[in-house]
């Protein structure tokens, strides 16, 4: 019963997404479906699927924000690995490295504890931080540090400076031996010295 149910909601967003059914009402179906616990987690990510295949990527990022939404709130046996996914996606979706930005702030503030603190409200890094994976983490570091040097090299110096700094502050979940620390903090520092000329 209950898979029929995600089933035809799947199938019925389909059809309103092809029959060119306004971004408006295809969001509220959404949030209305995502309301019903019958429809799931994982639907959102086939919605969002769906959506990315009938070219609306800010619909499809929609989907994203309401399956993380719902994923930060449910707090237990949640897959983390499924979380770290649907953030990638997201961060692809976008149309420009600086549209991107907040979902590295929202990753960043989650790893913190922001917004997924257990039953004690304390779960914060211990929690978040130890079970998102490492490789993950890893990558977001890594591309926002490429997308600060791209930023320099554009002699964009407030946005590398941005982006470096969300880079370092991702790397304090990475092992130390992951990222050369000492050169990051070098040319952030060289950033720096930029921003205020």
């Amino acid at each position: 019963g209950k898979r029929i149910f995600m089933l035809l909601v799947l199938l019925e967003f389909e059809v309103r997404c092809l029959s060119g059914e306004n971004e408006l009402q295809l969001r509220h179906f959404v949030d209305a479906a995502s309301c019903q616990e019958a429809v799931g987690l994982k639907s959102l990510l086939a919605m969002s699927k769906i959506a990315g295949s009938t070219s609306s990527r800010r619909l499809a990022i929609h989907c994203l924000q309401r399956y993380l939404r719902a994923f930060i709130g449910a707090r237990g046996g949640v897959d983390y690995w499924q979380c770290a996914a649907a953030y990638r996606e997201m961060i692809g979706l976008h149309a420009s490295r600086n549209e991107s930005f907040a979902v590295y702030e929202g990753i960043l503030h989650f790893l913190s504890g922001g917004g997924s603190g257990g039953p004690s409200g304390k779960e914060g890094v211990a929690g978040s931080a130890q079970l998102y994976p490492p490789e993950e983490v890893a990558w977001l570091v890594a591309t926002a540090w490429n997308n600060g040097v791209h930023f320099y090299r554009l002699q964009q110096h407030t946005w590398s400076e941005r982006w470096m700094g969300k880079s370092l502050a991702l790397a304090k979940f990475c092992d130390a031996d992951t990222f050369r620390h000492e050169t990051m903090m070098e040319s952030y520092a060289e950033c720096l010295k930029r921003c205020g000329e």
